[in-house]
């Protein structure tokens, strides 16, 4: 049985999700998905917590996992184009497109957004030239 809640960012932007729980040998595995317009340009995004059977723990834990995730932000807009942002960390996942406006049959996906190789790719060249013990950019793909 689903669940939805609604939780705001620090931003105060509001997001909608629906939580769906599953009993697991461990204990219970929640997954929310949040739901967008169907022809958004967006990503829906996703949170999974495996916690104990306890389900207001659970809620509690997914609902902290959601807010920390949706406070965090990897890329900027800035100069007309998106940038990676100052923490130089991204955390996404990887998904198939089928080679729609790409050369590649993936994207990245990136904040909510469906970021192509090619863009990811122009995103890099501001590391270009940097020794790598002076410079790092983390990449997190979940």
């Amino acid at each position: 049985m689903a669940q939805t809640s609604n939780i705001t960012d620090k931003r105060q932007k509001k997001y909608h999700c629906k939580i769906f729980s599953f009993p697991v040998l461990s204990g219970l595995l929640s997954e929310a998905v949040e739901v967008i317009p169907e022809l958004s340009e967006r990503v829906s995004k996703r949170f999974t917590v495996l916690s104990d059977f306890d389900a207001d723990l659970e809620q509690a834990e997914l609902r902290l996992k959601i807010k920390k995730n949706l406070d965090q932000r990897h890329l900027t807009f800035e100069n007309g184009k998106l940038e990676i942002s100052q923490e130089e960390v991204l955390r996404g996942a990887i998904n198939y497109t089928g080679g729609k406006d790409t050369s590649f049959n993936i994207h990245l996906e990136i904040d909510g957004k469906m970021i192509t190789m090619e863009q990811f790719v122009e995103m890099l060249y501001t590391y270009e030239g940097f020794n790598s013990s002076s410079r790092y950019m983390t990449l997190q793909m979940i």
